[in-house]
């Protein structure tokens, strides 16, 4: 039996802080996602002049993420691929 407080071999991996990407993009533009190691686009909204978009739940390592957008013209544009590396307390490695 394990009375200790440190932690189990098996334990849950560490969940970090909601963090928010914070994209920025021309005024023309109308539509901003971003996409997590290459998942679903997911919607951004327009704060202040930004677009954001709220993470959570996720594990610490490493992550790849990709925005795109779509302006009023219907022109198309995306960034290359990035990769993060969130810990905790937060630091981001671009």
């Amino acid at each position: 039996m394990n009375t200790g407080t440190s932690p189990q071999p098996d334990a849950a991996p560490a969940v970090a802080e909601p963090r928010s990407f914070r994209i920025n993009a021309p005024s023309r533009a109308e539509m901003v996602e971003v996409s997590i190691n290459e998942g679903p686009w997911l919607p951004c909204r327009r704060v202040d002049g930004f677009w954001l978009s709220d993470w959570s739940g996720f594990e610490l390592g490493k992550y790849r993420v990709r925005a795109r957008m779509r302006t009023t013209q219907g022109q198309k544009a995306r960034t290359t691929l990035l990769r993060l590396y969130p810990s905790d307390p937060p630091t981001w490695v671009v």
